[in-house]
């Protein structure tokens, strides 16, 4: 279970392909069950480098970086409750608590900081509090 939907680890439909593939169950149209096949998940297989350094599911080759995010009083109660990939440190400045991560910067990681609206404040890096204040200012011109 990922935000809301269930989501399956599995083989490739295209044949020849070794790596496992993520398969987001609601997106299926059609399905067959296989009763005599089965999938063993390769013994090598690292759940770390599947997923990158990206937050959540978007697979991301990309380096990470250090990412500063401060929470408005509120919403730290909540983050604070969870417990982040990347996670180096919770520290108090002023009203707010600051999260530090290292991750890479995905479009989903730029799409969740948005979603805290005025609870959260992209403190670093420069690049993804611009890439966050125009994800805003374009769901903002939806309403002006």
């Amino acid at each position: 279970m990922y935000r809301d939907g269930l989501y399956v680890l599995g083989p490739r439909s295209d044949e020849g392909q070794a790596d496992p593939r993520l398969y987001a169950v609601d997106r299926m149209e059609d399905a067959d069950a296989d009763r005599k096949g089965t999938f063993d998940v390769p013994t090598d297989f690292d759940p770390d480098a599947f997923f990158g350094t990206g937050l959540g599911l978007w697979q991301t080759s990309d380096p990470p970086v250090e990412v500063k995010l401060a929470f408005a009083p509120n919403a730290a109660i909540y983050a604070r409750e969870r417990r982040w990939p990347g996670h180096i440190s919770w520290e108090k400045q002023g009203d707010r608590e600051v999260l530090t991560l290292k991750r890479a910067i995905t479009p989903e990681g730029v799409s969740w900081a948005s979603a805290w609206g005025a609870d959260l404040g992209v403190l670093g890096p420069a690049s993804l509090r611009r890439q966050v204040a125009a994800h805003l200012q374009a769901a903002l011109g939806q309403y002006t």
